[in-house]
């Protein structure tokens, strides 16, 4: 076996250990909050208290996940977007998209929304009833998803 190929054989065995090691997860103040995402929580959620917020710091992005009172948990990405919302009770109209909140008014009028998912190329909503709504990203109607 030659030298190259040791080193790459070793460079292929260690290199799932080096990227698990850069994965580091932390609980942080809320002061500590990137702006944009406080700014989102003022706007949306103002007057719920923060109860947790961790700060999971990857290789090339830092991503938080945040705790209100009320039983609300937010996803934030590395861009702080949000990118996941999860409530056992309603959420503020304002963090639903339009067309979404339109279709669910329009059509299941008794209905609310209690989960918001963005993801690939589409977004999903949960509703109080358990069913979960499936859109486009322009917030076309594609299906229910039953799973």
């Amino acid at each position: 076996m030659n030298k190259n190929s040791l080193v790459l054989k070793m460079f292929l065995l260690l290199f799932p250990l080096f990227m698990i090691s850069c994965e580091k997860e932390s609980l942080i103040t809320e002061d500590k909050l990137p702006a944009k995402i406080s700014e989102f929580l003022q706007t949306h959620f103002e007057g719920k208290k923060v109860l947790q917020v961790l700060k999971d710091k990857e290789l090339v992005s830092t991503s938080h996940v945040v705790l209100l009172e009320g039983n609300v948990r937010l996803d934030f990405d590395g861009k702080d977007d949000i990118e996941e919302i999860e409530s056992s009770s309603k959420l503020p109209d304002s963090v639903i998209p339009i067309k979404l909140l339109d279709y669910v008014q329009a059509n299941l009028p008794s209905s609310f929304v209690i989960g918001w998912e963005k993801e690939d190329k589409n977004q999903e909503i949960q509703l109080n009833t358990g069913e979960k709504i499936e859109f486009n990203m322009d917030g076309v109607f594609l299906r229910f998803d039953f799973d």
